[in-house]
């Protein structure tokens, strides 16, 4: 019986181990023979080098991630909702000089409204619940079941207001009335909290907002200030004055944060401290006193070899010390 095969379309004759077919249209390649190329080695040829190995994160790059994560989250959120809202305009990620700390002050999320109204949102990520402590005010999160302590995010959040109310009043940017006093801006502390988070809704007079119901808390505070006070009432190329110059400063800011973190640290010549040679002397192949050039006792070897830096790098006898 010949060991050949046939195939059943082209009626080619191959060998039962594997056949290659040659067509005229550039070719087909089957089987796994001698005579042609595994079709599976052509399909999915194997990479060259080496895989790139799997590097764990630390808690610290976990927590990272979670925050600029949930900060996205919340600019989602803020964006939706402000392209339906003509009189209000949002900045995102803003950063400012904090002259009284004598640092950098990073405001998440800023919404502000033609009426004055500042809405300052600071973004707290806790995937595993955050718990407010009422009595004290004092915040903690679920880390890995355990409850662990972490700054409040409402005083963290009220200096924001601080340093950008002193922003405002420095520069002088709220449009005036009458040609004498500007509009006088307010304030509100809103902290966005993970979904499901068992908080209060108002606490220190913070607003905690889950995330996910932004949309339905910023309706609610919008109906509270219906009152429109025409004297207060800015007008929109106002309204994006304000953003424009915000958003300029804190480009300019992280332009300078940057720089003078990446600046490299005045060179200064300094020479190098002299090289101080231990003062080893020796008798008759033995370690003696560095003054006295008695051999040392096997005690007092042990002790000026402990003490060596303190004897100034020396061997010194018991009388000589």
């Amino acid at each position: 019986m010949s060991d050949t095969q046939v195939d059943p379309v082209s009626g080619d004759r191959g060998s039962q181990e594997g056949h290659c077919r040659i067509s005229g249209d550039g070719g087909h390649c089957d089987g796994t023979g001698a005579q042609g190329t595994s079709f599976l080695k052509i399909a999915f040829p194997r990479r060259s080098g080496t895989a790139t190995p799997f590097v764990a994160m630390t808690s610290e790059q976990k927590m990272w991630n979670a925050g600029r994560s949930a900060e996205e989250d919340a600019r989602w959120h803020i964006d939706r909702e402000l392209k339906i809202a003509n009189n209000w305009r949002g900045l995102h990620d803003i950063l400012l000089w904090d002259r009284f700390a004598d640092g950098w002050c990073q405001i998440d999320h800023l919404v502000f409204s033609r009426l004055g109204h500042f809405l300052v949102l600071e973004t707290k990520s806790a995937k595993q619940g955050m718990e407010l402590h009422e009595p004290s005010g004092a915040f903690c999160v679920m880390f890995n079941g355990n409850r662990q302590p972490v700054r409040s995010p409402i005083a963290q959040n009220q200096r924001h207001i601080q340093v950008l109310q002193d922003w405002l009043a420095i520069c002088d940017v709220m449009p005036k009335r009458g040609g004498l006093l500007p509009i006088e801006p307010t304030f509100e502390n809103w902290v966005l909290v993970e979904p499901g988070s068992p908080l209060p809704k108002k606490y220190d007079g913070a607003r905690l907002v889950q995330r996910d119901q932004f949309t339905k808390a910023f309706d609610e505070f919008i109906e509270s200030i219906r009152v429109v006070r025409i004297l207060k009432l800015m007008l929109r190329s106002e309204l994006s004055a304000i953003a424009k110059k915000l958003a300029e400063e804190s480009k300019e800011n992280r332009r300078i944060k940057e720089t003078t973190h990446l600046k490299p640290e005045p060179s200064v010549e300094v020479e190098p401290p002299p090289i101080v040679q231990p003062m080893i002397k020796t008798v008759g192949g033995r370690i003696a006193c560095s003054k006295c050039k008695a051999v040392l006792t096997p005690q007092e070897y042990g002790y000026c070899k402990i003490n060596f830096s303190k004897l100034g790098k020396q061997f010194i006898c018991r009388k000589c010390q």
